[in-house]
């Protein structure tokens, strides 16, 4: 179906048409056909033979140009397929990356060092607005001595008790 659709069989089946005609011709001269059966006046079952036989012949001999035409249309479909992946490449390359790559280092360590003094200072000031924040919060309530011990008392009564009931 393929070689049909990408062949053009319009000049070899008129170079049969008239062949078939000259050959007839000839064998009607020699009685080779027999009867005039039909319309064209030759014998059908031998005219189709014959046909069938010519079709082959054609075939054969337009076989080299059908190769070369397939061949041609595999280079053209071949050079639209790269085509085609060169654009899909560049399309994968602009759709990885909303902005172009960046040169360079960046920032310097001092930049960053300047940056952090700079957030470290509006951290402290905003810590500093805030109501009720000191720069010396009140010392952490400690427990006396005698308030741990009598912990630690209350805690060796529970566990001797603990151990007396296994």
């Amino acid at each position: 179906m393929v070689v049909l659709s990408c062949f053009n069989f319009s000049k070899p089946l008129r170079r049969l048409q008239r062949f078939r005609e000259s050959w007839y011709k000839f064998l009607a001269s020699f009685g080779t056909l027999g009867q005039r059966a039909n319309s064209r006046g030759f014998n059908s079952s031998r005219a189709t033979v014959l046909d069938s036989r010519l079709l082959q012949y054609f075939a054969m001999n337009n076989l080299t140009a059908v190769v070369t035409q397939l061949e041609q249309e595999r280079n053209r479909l071949s050079s639209e397929l790269n085509g085609i992946d060169q654009a899909i490449q560049a399309l994968r390359g602009l759709a990885g990356r909303s902005s172009p790559p960046r040169s360079g280092g960046g920032i310097s360590a001092a930049g960053r060092a300047r940056i952090a003094s700079a957030a470290r200072a509006r951290w402290a000031k905003i810590r500093a607005s805030k109501p009720g924040s000191q720069t010396n919060p009140a010392p952490k309530r400690t427990m006396s001595a005698a308030a741990r011990r009598k912990i630690a008392a209350s805690q060796r009564a529970r566990w001797a008790r603990v151990k007396r009931k296994k």
